[in-house]
């Protein structure tokens, strides 16, 4: 039985499961050094950690903080553009969209700001948030 040839392939699905796990593993700890270092406002620093997380996978919570990381410090293009990214990965998260929409105001795209936020306010009438951003820069 040892020269079976199906334990060699479940022993490289095996192994293959543990890099992943491993990656993912990697990948989370990169994220929350990240988290660390935008607390500390370390903002070039927090990006270090999220650049090389983002080559051991990309996400909804990866592109927000990148997005966090470039508003922080002014640079509302490339925040817009990792925020945008953060929306498309999280299917259309009111939080998301939110997030967006207040950017989107910041650079002037108040018309795009209105379609996300009165997305959230139909599909959650309730959602607080919206109906502030809703009433301060839409007009309802």
């Amino acid at each position: 039985m040892a020269d079976d040839p199906r334990k060699g392939v479940h022993h490289g699905h095996g192994s293959r499961k543990e890099r992943e796990r491993k990656l993912k593993k990697q990948r989370k700890e990169l994220i929350l050094q990240a988290l660390r270092l935008q607390r500390k406002r370390q903002w070039i620093a927090s990006r270090q950690h999220l650049t090389l997380a983002l080559k051991l996978g990309d996400g909804a919570d990866l592109r927000r903080l990148f997005s966090v990381s470039y508003e922080r410090v002014g640079q509302l293009w490339p925040a817009v553009h990792h925020q945008e990214k953060a929306l498309i990965y999280s299917a259309g998260s009111a939080t998301d969209r939110l997030l967006l929409a207040g950017l989107y105001v910041k650079v002037g795209k108040k018309v795009q700001a209105c379609q996300l936020i009165r997305i959230v306010r139909k599909e959650r009438p309730e959602h607080l948030r919206a109906l502030q951003l809703a009433t301060r820069h839409c007009g309802k």
